[in-house]
């Protein structure tokens, strides 16, 4: 998707990649190109429909493995998509009251929605614990896209502190299962 705004901008700057954007008006390649880019995030972030992954990488890779992509690989993923989308594609309809019902606003409105409904209920019928912390990793991707809803400037701030948090309480329980586990 990076590659394809490349190639029609001329530029990895990503405020000035938007800037050009809006020059090259309604184009079908800018349109694969952003759409790709979401769901390159999408997928990084395990929200739904692109979770698949998340639960078997939890449950089968190795303990300091597992935490490490439940926690800093989402800090980072979710970081790099809230600098991408709310400061530098803002114009696209992040980050403004007036543009709430436009952009991709709606789209992530959806996955946010069904990645809370869908990992909290998978995440009920578990019996591994691993399974259950990926399903309830799902669902809280779902609750960290509603920070790219919020209007007004303190959507990014917001956002990044509660990736925070659930990257430290993450490890926290990851480090109680591997005590129990041992």
């Amino acid at each position: 998707g990076f590659s394809l705004l490349y190639g029609l901008t001329g530029t990895t700057h990503v405020p000035k990649m938007a800037e050009k954007i809006f020059t090259i008006g309604a184009d079908p390649l800018l349109t694969v190109a952003l759409v790709m880019v979401v769901i390159g995030f999408g997928f990084k972030v395990a929200a739904v429909p692109f979770h698949l992954w998340a639960p078997d990488a939890y449950q089968g890779a190795p303990l300091p493995s597992a935490v490490f992509i439940a926690s800093g690989s989402k800090v980072a993923s979710f970081f790099v998509f809230a600098k991408v989308l709310l400061l530098g594609f803002s114009q696209l309809g992040w980050g403004d009251e007036e543009k709430a019902t436009g952009g991709w606003i709606p789209l992530l409105s959806i996955i946010a929605a069904v990645s809370m409904v869908l990992g909290n209920l998978a995440a009920i019928k578990q019996t591994s614990v691993r399974r259950l912390l990926a399903y309830s990793a799902i669902a809280h991707a779902g609750y960290m896209l509603i920070g790219f809803l919020a209007p007004g400037g303190d959507a990014f701030g917001s956002l990044l502190f509660y990736v925070t948090t659930y990257a430290l309480t993450t490890v926290g329980a990851f480090g109680v299962l591997g005590v129990v586990e041992s």
